[in-house]
C-alpha cells in the first residue's frame, strides 16, 4: 500500500515540518534555532 508523500524537515529531517522557509520545510525546532542565529 502507498502513502502519500510528506517532505520532512529540510535540516534534521523531521516529519513535524510544518512551516516554509524559502520554499523548503522545516520543523518548529529548527526554524527556532534560524530565528535565533545572530543577524537573523
Amino acid at each position: 500500500m502507498l502513502s502519500p508523500h510528506h517532505d520532512g524537515c529540510t535540516f534534521c529531517g523531521s516529519v513535524e515540518a510544518n512551516q516554509l522557509f524559502l520554499e523548503k520545510s522545516i520543523c518548529p525546532d529548527c526554524l527556532q534555532q534560524l530565528r535565533a542565529m545572530p543577524g537573523a
